[in-house]
């Protein structure tokens, strides 16, 4: 593409020549960075310059305007984007920018401590407690301190980018433009190599995201935890250059989601459980997931899948019906509905590590009722859940600490992880279906919405019944603690419904949904039935019940053989040589031991600026440490992480200077509070396994 010029007058006078000849200048200069920015980014960013290479733009050109500037035109309209200089008009807004900036905060509160042994969030509550024993000050940002993370909407021509880094100690940028047009109309305006290098010399980022679907960049976002450090994210300042359908619909995707990026990062307590469950398991020669070893010789029965969801209220005639005719596959606690309504699933589902899940399933149901079930679930899962089935089958989760160990120790080839598992149960169950090999799959009461009523939950399930005060069934009543569940209550909005025009969802239920639609899309010869009340599932064709038909065969189909031959033919053990703790002492945590003096903070510190650079330090050790050994660094980097993001928001909060040691002082004792209490947890106990009930005694 090269830029246009705008039609001019005639070229009678030395007036009109001089303005050729500078229009003329000013297309020469546009179209030397251009190409010298698709060579930067065929080096540096090979996507980006792989989807401009040969594009055309088809709704904004970059044109030289009357007034001799590069501009925005709309093909369409005629109309420019900038009714003015837009040098000028980027450099006003940068500046009105940062003079009255408002900046989102992720926060912190104090967090349920069901165990009293857990480490992490009983230093947090105590660091939060001390700050709230002083006046702790509430001035506004002031400009002269960092900005961790500054997330820009809209590139527009960019001159804004400049205007913003060369006056302003930004750490990192993430720029979200959905206009290809004018992202592309920046390559012959903005210098991005030399942007590109500014944030190297930080040690920061620059990322692009361009002309994408809003939630999935959001998702990806998540990552940038792990890339930047949770503290360069714990404030959020948004910049709004240009607006958009898409570009709006990310800013409120974004201010709804920011807030629990740090919920991704794995605390200790967490991380540590997952390690000795994995650990347990593969001394105990569990059997894991293969990969298939040739291709299935005949067809699998369908499979029902079944959720939790209030469209399950509606379905029970079909699960009924279909009893001899599909495989039943329950998730989670859908389990303590089927077991109210008589069913017996023929395989079960679980994906979470915490103890309390044998709670939930022996308060939801009985012994005798689920020693008929065999459990698929993840390395992650409590062993005590494992013994109340009457066979387990577990798969490796993807990017989690425990299957790292698996990872070092086996080839690719010999065994496999169950991609998009994540983040609810049904995801899980999904993604077990289809890597068995199923091929007509049928969702019921997998709704991923909440019904008109606001029902979370089917009303024949335990949580129902707990809602109500009544017993489940035959079992008795019992006094259990409920946690708080963002699945359901937070950041709600409308998507489009399976039956309907639109339901209500969440953030985690709506990626619930895309996840599987990634994971459909994977399989292109397989067919998914959306029996449900809820969410539109891509690739999922909706189907009412009453319309389903499975055949029976001569004979009743021998679903024990079926489930039985299938679970025989795709786990077995590993065969890993059993790891004790003096190994594990040995092999992970002498490695952490060593490189923790690296990651203590001073004393003292002056102010924001160099509580950046130390933040920084520990960051960067802790990325050596992950290179070493990803496994002793995922134990404890989430809490490590954490507690840097909780100094840096509570020595945030105000201008007030002569304020700032006494808020770093208190910071700094509970971080090193927590590196001790980690190093003695891993030196004395690295195979505890997780003891954390649901019920009150």
């Amino acid at each position: 593409m090269s830029v246009e010029p705008a039609a001019c007058a005639s070229l009678s006078d030395i007036d009109d020549l001089i303005h050729q000849a500078e229009r003329v200048q000013l297309k020469l200069a546009a179209d030397l960075q251009f190409q010298k920015n698709m060579a930067f980014f065929k080096n540096q960013n090979p996507l980006i310059y792989q989807r401009f290479e040969h594009y055309t733009p088809s709704q904004q050109q970059l044109v030289i305007d009357d007034d001799g500037h590069l501009n925005l035109l709309n093909i369409d309209s005629g109309n420019l984007a900038y009714n003015k200089d837009p040098q000028v008009f980027a450099k006003e807004q940068a500046d009105n920018f940062m003079q009255s900036i408002t900046r989102y905060s992720t926060g912190f509160k104090n967090s349920l401590v069901v165990n009293p042994r857990h480490i992490h969030p009983r230093i947090c509550n105590a660091a939060i407690a001390d700050y709230e024993k002083i006046d702790l000050p509430r001035g506004k940002y002031n400009p002269k301190d960092p900005v961790g993370l500054l997330v820009m909407i809209g590139c527009g021509l960019g001159y804004q980018i400049k205007a913003i880094v060369e006056n302003h100690d930004v750490k990192n940028l993430f720029i979200y433009d959905s206009n290809d047009d004018s992202f592309y109309a920046s390559f012959f305006t903005v210098d991005w190599e030399e942007i590109a290098l500014i944030f190297n010399q930080k040690g920061g980022k620059l990322k692009l995201n361009v002309g994408e679907d809003p939630f999935d960049v959001l998702s990806r976002m998540r990552l940038l935890v792990h890339e930047i450090g949770f503290y360069n994210m714990v404030f959020s300042y948004v910049y709004t250059h240009t607006s958009s359908s898409d570009n709006d619909q990310f800013i409120e995707y974004y201010k709804n989601e920011f807030q629990h990026f740090g919920t991704s990062l794995g605390f200790f307590d967490d991380e540590q459980v997952s390690f000795s469950h994995t650990l347990h398991h593969l001394n105990h020669q569990a059997p894991f997931l293969l990969p298939p070893a040739k291709p299935r010789a005949s067809a699998l029965p369908p499979v029902v899948l079944v959720g939790n969801g209030p469209s399950l209220d509606g379905l029970v005639d079909f699960l009924q019906a279909q009893q001899d005719k599909a495989i039943i596959i329950s998730c989670g606690s859908s389990l303590s509905s089927l077991y109210k309504l008589n069913i017996v699933p023929d395989i079960h589902v679980e994906l979470e590590r915490n103890l309390n899940v044998a709670d939930v399933i022996k308060l939801g149901t009985s012994l005798e009722y689920t020693k008929q079930i065999p459990l698929l679930a993840l390395n992650t899962v409590a062993p005590e859940v494992t013994r109340l089935f009457k066979q387990h089958f577990l798969a490796c989760k993807p990017n989690d600490l425990g299957s790292t160990i698996v990872q070092k120790a086996l080839a690719q080839a010999q065994y496999t992880e169950l991609d998009y598992c994540n983040p609810t149960v049904t995801n899980c169950g999904l993604a077990f279906v289809l890597k068995l090999g199923f091929q007509q799959i049928y969702l019921a009461g997998i709704d991923l919405a909440l019904s008109n009523s606001q029902q979370h939950h089917s009303k024949y399930s335990l949580w129902q019944s707990i809602d109500e005060g009544k017993p489940h069934g035959d079992k008795e009543d019992s006094n259990i603690d409920i946690i708080e569940d963002y699945t359901y209550s937070d950041g709600r909005y409308s998507i489009k419904g399976n039956f309907c025009e639109q339901v209500t969802s969440s953030l985690v239920l709506d990626n619930s949904r895309r996840t599987m639609e990634i994971l459909i899309d994977a399989y292109s010869d397989v067919e998914v039935f959306n029996l449900n009340n809820g969410a539109y599932i891509r690739g999922a064709k909706p189907t009412r019940a009453d319309s389903v038909a499975l055949p029976q065969g001569e004979q009743p189909m021998d679903k024990p053989g079926v489930t039985e031959h299938l679970l025989a033919d795709r786990f077995a053990p590993l065969n890993l040589p059993a790891m004790t703790e003096e190994d594990v002492r040995q092999r992970y945590i002498s490695l952490f031991v060593k490189i923790r003096p690296s990651l203590d903070l001073p004393e003292t510190c002056q102010d924001m600026a160099e509580l950046y650079q130390q933040f920084q330090r520990v960051f960067k050790n802790l990325n050596i440490l992950f290179e070493a050994d990803q496994t002793i660094c995922l134990l404890v980097r989430g809490s490590i992480q954490v507690k840097l993001a909780l100094i840096c928001y509570f020595c945030s909060l105000g201008s007030l200077r002569q304020d700032f040691q006494q808020i770093y002082c208190i910071g700094q004792r509970h971080y090193q509070q927590l590196l001790d209490e980690l190093t003695q947890s891993l030196l004395e106990d690295p195979l505890r396994l997780d003891d954390t009930p649901l019920v009150k005694d």
